[in-house]
């Protein structure tokens, strides 16, 4: 019986390891991503100090 759990834990083990995958780096779809988001905040605050100008 400990034999079986033991197998079922490397089972497991193997299979959250190996669903995870490794090859995928996402840092290159983080970068233009933040910068984007940065972008737009700072046309946001753009926008907003020239309105607060026109008034």
């Amino acid at each position: 019986m400990s034999a079986q759990i033991q197998k079922t834990a490397q089972q497991q083990t193997q299979t959250a390891q190996t669903s995870t995958n490794p090859n995928l780096d996402i840092t290159p779809l983080i970068m233009p991503i933040s910068y984007s988001i940065s972008g737009a905040i700072a046309l946001a605050a753009i926008a907003a100090f020239l309105r607060q100008l026109r008034e």
